[in-house]
């Protein structure tokens, strides 16, 4: 039902502009499901999804690794002499890519399908269970997208 969810209204935008309006419905499903499955009150189902407040450690392992990431594109535009340039109105683009990407989908894969498959198996069962299903999520983006999502051939390479 969340992948349903998630699924369905990214149907009417993939591009992530309307990113909060996904993780919004996704959350509420999710909440709701906990509700109906375990009688979970929200806020305590909030927590349960994973949306609890991070550790200090944390927040300092993801703000470095994603510093490091960010540092690509500076990179290869070093190195192939490539201008980056932003697409207008990336702010809130970025925004609605991470609610999208970057918390619902996690929401339904990890705050909910796989804490629910790792009750009363290991950790490896549970990812082992869980791989199959998000790559299959996949599946319909590399049908409509091509193997390189999100690629584009940079005029300025040789």
């Amino acid at each position: 039902m969340l992948y349903g969810v998630l699924a369905g209204l990214a149907a009417f935008d993939a591009t992530g502009r309307f990113g909060l309006v996904v993780l919004g419905g996704v959350l509420g499903a999710a909440v709701a499901v906990e509700w109906v499955l375990d009688g979970t009150r929200p806020a305590e189902a909030v927590r349960t999804l994973g949306l609890g407040r991070p550790g200090g450690r944390a927040l300092l392992v993801a703000v470095v690794v994603s510093g490091l990431l960010l540092l690509a594109h500076p990179l290869a535009a070093a190195i192939t002499g490539a201008a980056i340039e932003l697409r207008p109105g990336w702010p809130w683009l970025l925004i609605g890519i991470f609610a999208f990407h970057g918390v619902a989908e996690e929401l339904v894969w990890r705050g909910f399908a796989f804490r629910r498959l790792r009750a009363g198996r290991s950790f490896g069962s549970a990812v082992a269970w869980t791989m199959p299903l998000l790559a299959a999520t996949h599946v319909p983006v590399v049908v409509s997208s091509g193997n390189a999502v999100g690629g584009r051939r940079c005029s300025s390479l040789p």
